[in-house]
């Protein structure tokens, strides 16, 4: 088995000076302020698109739901004629008319689901109860951060649990829109 072929990185040439990384960040914030423009322009393409849609599609809604009630009054009738009573559903016109079971649904006869699994955890019934066990990681996180570390921080860091964090570089958008930018080359440069 031959070994892949190592590939090096595209070679990036970093600035070397506050003048060159002045015009790297003005480029970085026009990069954004552009990629903000595009997503709120689609975002409000999308959002017309949508309400034109919905538009169209009311009155179509509105005229199924018509003929739909319209078409379950007179099933109710012509169904047995139909089916000869041996079946449920026929096709007609390109539509599959008839009745039909739906998924069964659990109904509590009123009751609160709380009440429920109390009264069923009582009888015995744990089988049909569900229990969903999780970290609470907000809560081991702070525990975690007590300085220093009390009974519980220290039961948890006994499993191996510890905070972790690091840094990490960022680029955000300051509270301005960035001015133009205007690099100044140095005086003895000349």
């Amino acid at each position: 088995m031959s070994a892949r072929p190592r590939r090096k990185a595209v070679s990036l040439d970093a600035p070397q000076t506050i003048e060159q990384a002045t015009q790297l960040l003005s480029d970085y914030a026009l990069c954004l302020t552009q990629a903000e423009q595009i997503r709120a322009d689609a975002d409000a393409a999308i959002a017309e698109i949508q309400s034109a849609r919905d538009g169209w599609l009311k009155p179509l809604d509105e005229r199924m739901k018509t003929i739909f009630t319209q078409l379950r009054t007179w099933w109710a009738v012509a169904a047995p004629h139909l089916t000869d009573g041996k079946r449920r559903s026929v096709e007609i016109a390109g539509c599959i008319i008839g009745h039909r079971t739906s998924m069964p649904r659990l109904d509590l006869g009123g009751a609160k689901a709380e009440d429920l699994v109390a009264r069923l955890l009582s009888d015995g019934l744990e089988a049909v109860i569900r229990t969903k066990h999780d970290l609470d990681r907000q809560t081991i996180l702070r525990e975690l951060g007590r300085l220093p570390l009390e009974d519980l921080g220290e039961r948890l860091a006994s499993y191996g649990l510890s905070r972790r964090q690091r840094e990490e570089f960022f680029i955000d958008r300051s509270g301005e829109k960035p001015a133009p930018t205007e690099i100044v080359e140095p005086e003895d440069a000349a």
